[in-house]
C-alpha cells in the first residue's frame, strides 16, 4: 500500500518507519529540510528506543515536496 505521513516529529517518524517495516511504500513529508536530511542520514532528531535500528532496515522516501502525496492511498497527518 502507498502511504504518506505528513510530519516527521515524534509521531510521524515512528508511524512512517513502522508502516514501512510492515511492507508498505511510505513517503515521509515535512517542511523542515534540516530534520529530513538528518533522518535521511540515519540520525534521529529525537530518542525513540529501537527506532534507529528499524529505520536502517526499511526504505522510506523522505521529502518536503507535498506534491508527492498525490498517489497515496492513505495519508496520515502527524503534526
Amino acid at each position: 500500500m502507498r502511504i504518506s505521513t505528513i510530519g516527521a516529529g515524534y509521531v510521524g517518524l515512528v508511524v512512517a518507519t513502522c508502516l514501512a517495516k510492515l511492507g508498505n511504500t511510505v513517503t515521509l513529508i515535512d517542511v523542515n529540510e534540516d530534520k529530513l536530511k538528518m533522518i535521511a542520514a540515519g540520525n534521529l532528531p529525537q530518542h525513540e528506543p529501537g527506532l534507529d535500528e528499524i529505520l536502517k532496515q526499511v526504505s522510506i522516501e523522505i521529502t518536503s515536496d507535498y506534491q508527492r502525496i498525490g498517489n497515496s492511498e492513505i495519508i496520515f497527518i502527524c503534526v
